[in-house]
């Protein structure tokens, strides 16, 4: 089985140049939003009085937006722009098909687990077209770890995979569920020495990362891994 993250581990969301989060601020910008108050504001919506739970969506911030000054609706305007379909797929890292079409091939269950509001974060992921590659879609504001040990009280696969960029969340994983095999893709948030520090596997690229996988698996299975379920 597969868990993948959505965001920056196959969706542009952060890390420039032109992330999802660099044309937003671009757009705001034009209506007289500096990129210090959209941050300050996105953190203000993100967090919305419990800092546990990730509960950011476009409501949200227009809404804190609109304390500042400006009008709600021309907001949710500019927003709503940057959220279209025709818009998203290009978000998407350039091997981002390629890797789930891969990982498709072997047949096993694939997973995408996204921390967020939920309408908000649905949005993302139908409009960039990757929503039928996965068997299953779990968008929640708890915690990670909260929510995966929830989800590994249901399956029983006995190989799992969890796939995520975000260190602080694969750190704790693979320290609290020793059963899966957490890899990291690299983000702009950390150094290269942290990633080396934090003791789980880490590589720039979804490329790379499936590389590691299908080397993992010959060795285990050995000349009898074809790319398929074993």
């Amino acid at each position: 089985m597969y868990i993948i993250d959505f965001d920056n581990t196959l969706f542009n969301t952060t890390n420039p140049p032109n992330s999802f989060r660099d044309v937003r601020v671009a757009e705001l910008n034009k209506i007289g939003i500096s990129e210090e108050l959209y941050q300050e504001t996105y953190f203000v919506a993100r967090n919305h009085g419990d800092k546990d739970l990730c509960l950011y969506s476009d409501e949200r911030h227009a809404e804190v937006l609109s304390e500042r000054g400006f009008d709600k609706n021309r907001v949710l305007e500019v927003l709503d722009k940057t959220i279209s379909e025709y818009i998203l797929p290009n978000y998407l890292y350039a091997d981002t098909i390629n890797f789930l079409e891969t990982l498709k091939k072997t047949g096993q269950p694939m997973i995408l687990f996204s921390l967020g509001d939920p309408e908000f974060q649905y949005l993302k992921i139908k409009g960039s077209g990757i929503e039928k590659y996965f068997d299953r879609v779990f968008m929640d504001s708890r915690p990670k770890t909260e929510v995966l040990k929830e989800i590994l009280d249901f399956i029983s696969d006995k190989e799992i995979w969890f796939i995520n960029d975000r260190m602080s969340e694969n750190i704790e994983i693979a320290k609290n569920f020793p059963e899966i095999k957490v890899v990291q893709k690299i983000s702009g948030h950390n150094t290269l020495e942290e990633y080396e520090a934090s003791g789980v596997p880490y590589f720039r690229t979804l490329t790379e990362i499936n590389k590691y996988i299908e080397n993992y698996k010959y060795r285990l299975y050995g000349t009898n891994y074809s790319g398929t379920n074993n």
